[in-house]
């Protein structure tokens, strides 16, 4: 079983969804521990994420900052050109 696919397991609902339930019940973004592993299996790991465009940050020194799910993320243009991002 893949690490998500643990992490989404260990999250207990309130009891059987039924087959006729056509959207996500309220109690669901009201829990912690659901908005943790939601984060947890769509934002950290092996993924790539959009950051900005190249073009955003054109000349050394430009930045932008932005967020993968609820980390904060900070993008800069280096003076040898290179772009380089870091998690805040």
């Amino acid at each position: 079983m893949s690490d998500a696919a643990n992490r989404t397991a260990a999250v207990s609902t309130p009891g059987p969804w039924p087959d006729t339930l056509t959207r996500v019940p309220f109690w669901a973004f009201q829990r912690d521990d659901i908005y943790a592993a939601e984060q947890s299996c769509v934002f950290r790991g092996a993924a790539w994420h959009y950051l900005c465009l190249e073009g955003d940050i054109p000349e050394p020194g430009d930045y932008r900052t932005t967020f993968v799910g609820d980390a904060p993320v900070i993008v800069a243009r280096e003076s040898d050109g290179s772009i380089n991002a870091f998690e805040n």
